[in-house]
């Protein structure tokens, strides 16, 4: 039963994804399919290459300080004058905070009643020199983009495998959503490269005879949004960001063989709220706001369809979305946020999978998450009040009033809550079991020609999945993320020093237990200086050897069961001696 993973669009919001994807590893949920689009691309490349991708990818989201770190300005905006550039590029970005960078795209594709000419000629018409006007419109009208990714591209891609095309060792199927920029038709990019179309029925099933593409530069190519980021030529034709066609490619997962889903949405449905609180939307915006907004609705409609299609989906389909809106970046980066949205996406994760078929327990388990994330957020804009540093212009503009007793006194009062909610989630789960599996679940040696032995690893994992992420403690413990030195290690040994609060995380270690297997098959020693039996830890694994060990030709069939504490389970595997080649001596 090939199951699929699908990643929305999102922008710097495929943050939430990761730690989704963090929630459904844990649990043991390989994919056999991956389909992504814009953002969901880049995450799905990475998770694509098999055990380690996830810590890259987890690892690269982290390591994000600021927006250089993913894009800087192109050089005709960096020429522009000073007065220019910061009206174009503050107007421009507060539209992205207000309706989200997929809303900007489809305003972009000019399905919006105004569009993104629009919003920048908002930006600009408030100059007094007319003559610094025209020029920054012709400069506007001569371009394609305002930001170049080539440190997107360095980030995403540095520790994963770089080839033209990867291999990827578990034979996973990836599918990349990309826009013909000249045609406007949606296309996709397999993992070996070559462009996928429609065929009569509409089904994206046999690749085209046109020479494969670079897949890193096909990847750069589904998250190209119009405006912000170049078209990507692949081969004749140039492409942009994939989620101008699809936003969540199902359809893609379903034509690739999947008999089920996981679909991490990380928009939420429904309009987005920007971070301020108390003003209205639109309140003394101008047309660029007024018109990212309309396009913001046209955007939720399209998602909504994406989430709910005629006849819903045609296989089981678990959806994992964000049901906050004020956890949207846009295409800003800020690293405590991007934490936050990571914790989230594991608990949304988490709620879906664990409450499934139990419609009450989901919405008391979505209330906790959210109140989790929401007080998360409140912490972070107070700890930046303790350190006297404003929170990120996109967000806030302004601290709050500082409160009674000051602010490092709130923050620990709401570290003391934080505690008090997960401990709160705990009791909703009740007790995690821990169990194991192994990936892959067969091994075969018949297609490799041996002689005295052939090897192949196999991955033993922890399957158990907490209801919180494995580094909780840390939300309660330590200082949210800032992109700032701390005044201290944590807010509780900051002077007059207190006890941090007392919330104990359950462990969910389990002892693998190999038994040995008689010949042709033998158990070799773990790899990594790690043992074959011992502890693992949520979501940990060990590398173990199988080798096969031919005595003749005939075929050979065992099931090797890997043992735990918490249950077992099994290998299925096969092979076949063959006769050594006449240059070898037979032993």
């Amino acid at each position: 039963m090939p199951v699929a993973f699908v990643l929305s669009i999102g922008g710097v919001d495929g943050d939430f994804q990761v730690g989704a994807l963090r929630y459904l590893h844990n649990r043991g949920i390989i994919p056999d399919i991956v389909c992504g689009s814009s953002a969901g691309a880049i995450n799905a490349a990475a998770i694509a290459q098999g055990e380690g991708g996830l810590d890259v990818l987890e690892a690269t989201w982290l390591g994000l300080n600021d927006t250089s770190d993913l894009y800087v300005d192109q050089p005709w905006l960096s020429n522009l004058p000073g007065e220019v550039r910061g009206l174009l590029t503050q107007n421009l970005f507060k539209a992205v905070g207000a309706v989200g960078v997929p809303g900007l795209l489809r305003a972009a594709l000019g399905s919006g009643p105004l569009g993104i000419p629009v919003i920048l000629l908002g930006a600009i018409v408030t100059l007094r020199s007319l003559n610094q006007v025209k020029g920054a419109v012709d400069q506007f009208l001569q371009q394609n983009s305002t930001a170049d990714p080539s440190p997107l591209e360095r980030r995403i891609f540095d520790g994963l495998n770089r080839p033209t095309v990867p291999t990827f060792p578990l034979g996973t199927k990836l599918r990349i959503a990309v826009t013909q920029l000249e045609g406007g038709q949606l296309r996709l990019v397999n993992e070996h490269g070559q462009f996928i179309d429609p065929d009569e029925s509409g089904r994206f099933s046999t690749p085209s005879e046109e020479p494969a593409v670079d897949l890193t530069q096909a990847v750069l190519a589904s998250g190209a949004i119009p405006l912000f980021f170049p078209p990507v030529r692949l081969n004749r034709y140039h492409y942009i960001d994939g989620g101008a066609r699809t936003f969540l490619p199902v359809q893609a997962a379903l034509d690739a063989g999947a008999t089920r889903v996981f679909a991490i949405a990380g928009p939420p449905t429904g309009v987005v709220t920007p971070y301020k609180t108390g003003i209205p939307a639109v309140d003394n915006s101008g047309f660029g706001i007024v018109s990212g907004k309309v396009v913001g609705i046209a955007y939720d409609s399209m998602l909504f369809n994406a989430l709910n299609p005629p006849g819903h989906f045609a296989v089981p389909t678990v959806v994992i979305q964000r049901t906050l809106k004020n956890l949207s970046l846009g295409m800003n980066v800020e690293p405590g946020l991007i934490w936050i949205a990571m914790g989230y996406g594991y608990m949304r994760a988490a709620d879906v999978l664990h409450a499934a078929g139990d419609p009450d327990l989901l919405k008391r388990l979505s209330e906790n998450s959210d109140a989790i994330t929401n007080l998360r957020i409140g912490i972070w804009v107070e700890e930046c009040g303790a350190h006297g540093r404003r929170p990120p212009e996109f967000f806030a503009g302004a601290l709050p009033a500082a409160p009674r007793g000051g602010w490092l006194a709130s923050v620990r009062s709401k570290k003391q809550a934080l505690a008090e909610l997960v401990m709160e989630r705990l009791a909703l789960f009740g007790k995690v079991h821990p169990h194991v599996g192994v990936t892959p679940n067969s091994v075969n040696f018949m297609d490799t020609v041996i002689g005295r032995e052939a090897s192949r690893v196999l991955i033993v994992r922890n399957m158990s999945a907490g209801p919180v992420p494995p580094d909780a403690a840390k939300w309660w413990m330590g200082w949210e993320r800032h992109p700032w030195p701390a005044m201290a290690p944590d807010p509780w040994s900051v002077s007059p020093a207190v006890r941090p609060p007392t919330a104990v995380l359950p462990t969910t270690s389990i002892h693998i237990n190999v038994p040995s297997v008689p010949p042709p098959f033998r158990i070799g020693h773990a790899l990594g200086d790690h043992p074959v039996g011992g502890s693992l830890p949520e979501g940990g694994t060990i590398p173990i050897k199988v080798s096969f060990t031919p005595r003749d030709e005939n075929l050979v069939s065992e099931t090797l069961t890997i043992h735990s504490d918490a249950g077992s389970a099994t290998v299925r595997l096969t092979g076949q001696g063959v006769r050594l080649l006449k240059a070898v001596t037979r032993a």
